[in-house]
């Protein structure tokens, strides 16, 4: 998990221990409960909720929806202002800056609208991870050796869409788990998962043997009478640095594949690195911890596209990696 989600999860549970001793200390009436009920209330909703609410949707969003955070620069300022506003409002109410006037009222005010401020950062922050991407064009054709018509083929080919082929027969998701995709139970990491990949695609990420797995799958659905799925032919990748819309890289097609022998630039999707320089593996290890290698964005995620929303450095993330492939490449 990066620092600062992290960070909003632990003030988040700092929060909620103020917020209990709060509490406890208003039900036994050791102190006003008047005064104190707003403390307790606000360290608990503010503190712990919002906090929770924040680390938890800046670890995930940008992940599962595949896009980075719009301005990841926010981070540490909507920390800092967020916790300087929450206990500089609930101490200067208890102060009396709610009903009375003076320096303690306005301090009140200022340190509430610190707090108001923090929140709109992660609404303006947030939002745009949650807009739906541009559709990206998909010719489709269906050719009769992969349609289950009178050919005999097979019904499910490397081509098609995980997602394509999981709508078409719904029971067919525990074969997917046992051979390695995980992240299919997770019904989360699937509806970002399947939609993005090809068959052929997700078995070279996973490192799972694509002919055994194609031929797992044909002998679930053999004698199934629904029509296969069309195979998947997406537009080529954009040039380097082409995006969709307002800067926004589409998920279908932003990336670019890397052949052995060449260097590593931002617009290299971070699964087809990992596939042909398996060196570079521990970059992204150290970076970014070892869940990135069973993550699903690795499969549409560039390597800006991962460093943004790590919260890392692109320069640093590109130059170790070229590191390591100008290393392997001197080994050969």
């Amino acid at each position: 998990m990066d620092k600062y989600p992290k960070l909003f999860l632990k003030a988040g549970l700092f929060y909620l221990a103020l917020g209990v001793c709060a509490g406890v200390l208003v039900a036994m009436e050791w102190i006003d409960g008047n005064v104190y009920k707003f403390v307790h209330l606000h360290l608990n909703l503010v503190g712990f909720m919002l906090m929770t609410v924040f680390g938890v949707a800046y670890h995930i969003l940008p992940r599962f929806n595949g896009k980075p955070l719009p301005n990841p620069g926010w981070l540490p300022i909507q920390f800092y202002l967020m916790n300087a506003g929450l206990i500089g409002m609930v101490v200067f109410y208890a102060m009396g800056g709610y009903w009375e006037s003076g320096i303690e009222a306005h301090l009140f005010w200022a340190f509430s609208m610190a707090t108001a401020t923090s929140i709109f950062l992660f609404i303006f922050n947030i939002f745009p991870i949650l807009q739906d991407p541009p559709p990206v064009t998909i010719p489709k054709s269906v050719s009769p050796a992969t349609s289950g018509g009178a050919s005999g083929g097979p019904k499910i080919t490397g081509a098609m869409k995980v997602a394509d082929v999981l709508d078409t027969w719904p029971d067919i998701t525990p074969i997917f788990i046992e051979h390695g995709f995980k992240a299919l139970a997770n019904p989360v990491a699937k509806a970002a998962f399947a939609k993005m990949i090809t068959i052929s695609g997700a078995c070279k990420i996973h490192q799972v043997n694509e002919e055994k797995f194609l031929a797992a799958l044909n002998e679930f659905v053999k004698g199934s009478d629904k029509a296969a799925p069309a195979e998947q032919k997406l537009k080529p990748a954009p040039s380097p640095g082409a995006s969709s819309e307002k800067g926004t890289p589409s998920l279908g097609g932003s990336g670019k594949e890397i052949k052995r022998g060449e260097r590593c630039t931002p617009e290299v999707l971070v699964g087809k690195l990992i596939e042909v320089y398996p060196e570079t593996k521990k970059v992204f290890e150290k970076h970014y911890g070892a869940a990135c290698f069973s993550c699903p964005g690795q499969a549409f995620e560039t390597i800006a596209q991962t460093a943004s929303m790590h919260n890392a450095s692109l320069d640093m993330i590109l130059g170790e990696i070229n590191d390591e492939i100008d290393k392997a490449l001197g080994n050969e």
